[in-house]
């Protein structure tokens, strides 16, 4: 409103193709706000905004600093704080998502707009959807990343990409500026790197653009001599490792395809599901 950022919120149905009204259990937030909200399940949200209007929950910033569970059919007045940042910081976060069958939750300090510090807690899908945020007893974790790192999930498998040059604890292999680690999310919690596979290492010609992900494969867009190129990583749970696959690369040769975009062109992949993991479209 106003040509601020600030924002309101309503639920809407998409089967319904309606707003969902807040005498029938919607959530609404009717005062624009610098909010953040997601649904940790069906019935519960994690939401950081302007509790009470007088700006005592948010950061110097302007973003959210507290972050309380919301149940569904309650008043906001009755949410419940599960984290809270720090003043300086730019805001703070904490969401939960499904990924390829397993439940991630997270809390996040964004310290800075390019540092940050995380703390995790690996749950069930079952225990997210029947056990709220504020009554989940599993504690987090600080994860043990470089502050300017950043990090996602594949499944049970950790994502981190490095912004600054960085030798894990306990090992002797120093990974570069723009490199993109995969191991056992199990493991990182536990500070044990043996697993480690990098499965982008950058040159002095090439960059990563982005990942992609689908039921088996990890889709690294990369930027190599100015052209794009498609680099495809198949992970297998069971065993929770990691396999380049050769067939794609090979496949392009055989029928004379290229296996990169012409320069100055580019091209962009993304799921056509809500959920990444339903098969290996894109």
């Amino acid at each position: 409103p106003g040509g601020s950022d600030a924002s309101t919120f309503r639920e809407f149905d998409l089967l319904k193709e309606a707003w969902v009204d807040e005498k029938d259990g919607g959530f609404a937030l009717a005062e624009p706000a610098k909010s953040r909200v997601s649904f940790r399940s069906r019935n519960e949200l994690l939401i950081g905004t302007d509790f009470g209007g007088d700006g005592s929950t948010l950061t110097d910033s302007g973003y959210p600093r507290v972050v309380k569970s919301w149940k569904r059919g309650t008043p906001l007045s009755e949410a419940v704080t599960v984290f809270e940042g720090e003043q300086a910081d730019v805001a703070a976060n904490q969401y939960s998502y499904h990924d390829h069958g397993f439940a991630h939750e997270w809390q996040c300090r964004s310290i800075t707009f390019y540092t940050s510090k995380y703390w995790y807690r690996s749950l069930t899908v079952d225990g997210v959807n029947s056990v709220t945020a504020a009554e989940e007893t599993t504690p987090f974790k600080e994860v043990p990343i470089p502050e300017d790192a950043e990090i996602s999930t594949h499944a049970d498998s950790a994502l981190i990409t490095l912004r600054t040059a960085w030798t894990p604890p306990g090992s002797k292999t120093e990974y570069a500026s723009g490199a993109l680690l995969a191991l056992p999310m199990a493991d990182l919690m536990e500070n044990k790197f043996d697993k480690t596979v990098q499965l982008y290492e950058p040159t002095e010609t090439g960059s990563l653009e982005s990942q992609t992900g689908t039921r088996d494969y990890l889709i690294l867009k990369v930027l190599n001599h100015v052209r794009t190129e498609l680099t495809f990583w198949k992970y297998d749970v069971p065993t929770q490792t990691w396999s380049k696959d050769p067939h794609k690369k090979a496949a392009a040769a055989a029928t004379g395809q290229q296996s990169a975009v012409n320069v100055g062109e580019d091209v962009s992949l993304g799921s056509i599901h809500r959920n990444s993991d339903a098969d290996n479209q894109v």
